[in-house]
């Protein structure tokens, strides 16, 4: 009996031994079947994961180009306006810097026409009252010749009739 009970014992041990060494492998492999499972999941997650990301990141970048892209082009359009109002106000400084030159070299020309005139009228006046006093001089001048040679002529009438008188005397 006692043997019996050993010998059962041992085969219940035995069993018991077997029964959780099977218990421990279906568990192990139910395990490993979990642990697959879960991985394939956590794979499945991470690429879905990594999918969403460079999805979101290409969106990213997508909106930002067209966002630089928006700005880049209205403020293109806000240059360009600027440079062509500049271009206009230097276009209109030139034009009016042109007419201010246009005007003043009419006004100079005018003013030196006028000035060349006005020369030219106190040149006559002076001329005038120039030519007047050489006429009036000149005048003079006649006059002296002409008393000059009025007195010669009455210097010789004298002469003579100094002679007459002297050569009538003396006849």
């Amino acid at each position: 009996a006692r043997t019996r009970a050993f010998l059962c014992q041992n085969k219940f041990y035995l069993i018991l031994g077997s029964v959780l060494t099977l218990q421990c492998a279906a568990r192990k492999l139910n395990a490993c079947l979990y642990v697959r499972r879960l991985r394939f999941t956590e794979r499945a997650i991470a690429i879905q994961k990594q999918w969403r990301s460079y999805h979101a990141w290409c969106m990213y970048q997508n909106t930002i180009f067209l966002v630089v892209w928006c700005q880049r082009f209205w403020r293109g359009g806000k240059v360009r306006e600027k440079f062509i109002a500049i271009k206009q106000y230097r276009s209109a400084i030139s034009i009016q810097s042109a007419w201010r030159s246009f005007e003043f070299q009419q006004c100079h020309k005018q003013m030196r026409s006028a000035s060349i005139t006005i020369q030219c009228f106190r040149r006559v006046c002076v001329s005038t009252r120039i030519l007047k006093q050489l006429k009036r001089e000149a005048k003079d001048v006649q006059s002296i010749v002409m008393e000059r040679d009025k007195l010669r002529s009455e210097m010789r009438r004298i002469k003579r009739e100094l002679e007459q008188a002297k050569n009538g005397h003396m006849d």
